[in-house]
Order: structure tokens, then C-alpha cells, then sequence
């Protein structure tokens, strides 16, 4: 079955437009408004964008420093639409760089402030088991937990930040933690 995919500009793409094809322009650059298309199609096109300078498309041989500082820029500038295109595309051409675990996490963070908690949840997993030494960690088991008391999983986020407080005490994720454990008592 078709189906349409309409995202606001300078938002991230909602869960379903990540799963069907999404045709872009500079003035749609999520394809909002679009025409109905097929489910599944979506990630040979996000792969790489077929659309000569749409914004927040990166091709193989671009300096990743360049494409991951423009990803920044975008988030910085609240342009989390723009900036999780670019970020995401970041990880895909650069899975090992160093920044990696940080833009999976800014993806997260974008996703959380737009109050879309799931996705969040799921890029804050994401980041704990691709880069499980990385430094972003314990800060994103903390938000992975407060994405599931957003999402009401009081359980579960009692266990996640349990587990942040017991692994992390010495750090700010360990400490936020433990305020939030207080808070669920």
C-alpha cells in the first residue's frame, strides 16, 4: 500500500517517512507534501540524495570533519530537520570516525526535543550498543531512560536509571539519574 509522507521543514522526519520513499528538494527537503509513495522504498534514496544540492546530503569522498561540523551547525541553529539528515548520513559513510557516537547521539537529541520519545529511545539504544565505549553513553542511557518515563514505562525507566546511577556514579549522567530514581519514589 501507498502512503504520504508530510514533515514540517527544519524537523526530523517522523518514524514513517524514515520507512517509504521520500523524493526531496531544496523546498522539500523531506518531501513533505509529496506524492504517495511505496512503502520500503525509502532507504536506497536516503542512502544519497539523487537531488544535486539538497540540503543536508552528503556524498562519499566529502570530508567527513566538513559534513560533521555542518551537522553541528544545524543543531546548534535548531534546525534539527536538516541536521538529522546530515548527522545520520555522517554515521553511514563514517561508521568508525571518532564523532560517530556523537552524532547517533545528536540524532537522539533532536528526535527528544521534537518530543517524538520512541525514535529518541531507539538512537539513545543505538549509540549504547554500536559504541558501547564511547563517552556518550552513560549520557544516553540516562535520556533513554527519561524517553521511557516520557513514555509513561515508569518500570523501565526505574531500571534504566538504576543502572546509570550503579555504573556511572562518579558522572553526570549517574548523578541526573539518581535525582530522577528520587523522583519516581
Amino acid at each position: 500500500p501507498a502512503s504520504g509522507v508530510q514533515a514540517s521543514a527544519g524537523q526530523p522526519p517522523s518514524k514513517k517517512a524514515r520507512t517509504v520513499e521520500v523524493i526531496s528538494t531544496h523546498e522539500r527537503p523531506f518531501g513533505d507534501a509529496g506524492p504517495e509513495v511505496a512503502e520500503g522504498a525509502a532507504p536506497s534514496l536516503l542512502q544519497r540524495s539523487e537531488v544535486p544540492g539538497v540540503p543536508g546530503r552528503t556524498e562519499e569522498g566529502v570530508d567527513p570533519g566538513k559534513t560533521y561540523a555542518k551537522a553541528l551547525q544545524q543543531f546548534s541553529e535548531t534546525d534539527c530537520g536538516n541536521a538529522v539528515v546530515t548527522f545520520e548520513d555522517f554515521v553511514r559513510l563514517n561508521p568508525s570516525h571518532p564523532k560517530a557516537a556523537q552524532a547517533v547521539y545528536y540524532v537522539g537529541e533532536c528526535y527528544f526535543n521534537r518530543g517524538e520519545y520512541a525514535i529518541a529511545l531507539s538512537e539513545f539504544t543505538r549509540l549504547a550498543e554500536q559504541y558501547h565505549g564511547a563517552k556518550q553513553v552513560p549520557m544516553a542511557l540516562y535520556k533513554a531512560g527519561m524517553c521511557l518515563k516520557s513514555l509513561k514505562d515508569v518500570r523501565g525507566a526505574r531500571q534504566i536509571f538504576t543502572k546509570v546511577k550503579e555504573d556511572f556514579s562518579g558522572e553526570e549522567a549517574g548523578l541526573l539519574a539518581e535525582k530522577e530514581l528520587a523522583k519516581l519514589k
